[in-house]
């Protein structure tokens, strides 16, 4: 079986300038810093019957549509990765159940291990190009969480999805797109999880799980030896003042 080329990586050094290139199919999207002032993405369509397209000049319009269509969710995730943030209304309109289909099973729930490897695969760059079916995402969540995940799982997790907003479908195929909405949870539920949870977990274990860094485990103890000098010297303060208004 033909092993799938998604993308390539290139070593960083000095003369070196940064490129991204996502293949799908005889068409590839790269993004690359254009004569080191700015970043340009461009969409390289090789075969336009790749995106569904027929091969004739009438037809350049559809196509020019879809390609402009294809950057501008690249650059959505792109400017979102930057400063992934979330405000608490939509966090917990996500993560908490509320009974919106019917039942109280549609949240998407902060650290559980099959949402976190769930959004982490949507967070692929080449959904953006081709889009998302249950055949293509599902062996991705699956190497993410490790454990056996079906078809039905998949079937279920694309319409939790799709009810708390996060996906919609393209035209009337089983394909679907993230929304920007979807877009900001999948990136903060995976990079909040990653850069905060992760370590935070690695600098509480002892022996051969303390993974953390030697200084964030000392900026741990410090922040936690530090809580309690400072509520003993605020509590002294404060029964200090109210003897002095008594006495008065």
């Amino acid at each position: 079986m033909k092993q799938v080329e998604f993308s390539r990586t290139v070593v960083m050094h000095e003369g070196v300038e940064p490129r991204v290139s996502i293949y799908y199919k005889g068409s590839r999207e790269k993004l690359y810093l254009k004569e080191g002032r700015g970043v340009r993405l461009e969409l390289v369509v090789n075969n336009p019957t790749d995106v569904g397209v027929a091969r004739r000049i009438e037809h350049l319009g559809t196509l020019g549509a879809i390609a402009r269509a294809v950057n501008r969710r690249t650059l959505d995730v792109l400017r979102v990765a930057s400063a992934p943030d979330l405000s608490t209304s939509l966090f917990e309109e996500v993560a908490l159940p509320d009974g919106r289909a019917g039942s109280r099973t549609v949240a998407l729930r902060y650290g559980d291990p099959r949402v976190m490897a769930l959004m982490a695969a949507l967070t692929l760059c080449l959904h953006q190009i081709q889009g998302l079916t249950n055949k293509s995402l599902r062996p991705l969540v699956a190497t993410l969480l490790g454990t056996p995940y079906g078809t039905n799982q998949m079937s279920y997790d694309l319409w939790r999805l799709r009810t708390n907003g996060l996906i919609e479908r393209t035209g009337k195929s089983y394909t679907y797109i993230l929304t920007p909405k979807g877009i900001r949870v999948c990136l903060f539920y995976t990079k909040s999880y990653r850069r905060i949870i992760d370590p935070l977990f690695a600098a509480a274990g002892t022996g051969a799980q303390a993974r953390a860094a030697p200084q964030l485990r000392d900026a741990l103890r410090a922040i936690g030896s530090s809580r309690f000098p400072l509520r003993h010297r605020g509590s002294h303060g404060c029964v200090g003042k109210l003897s002095k208004k008594s006495r008065s």
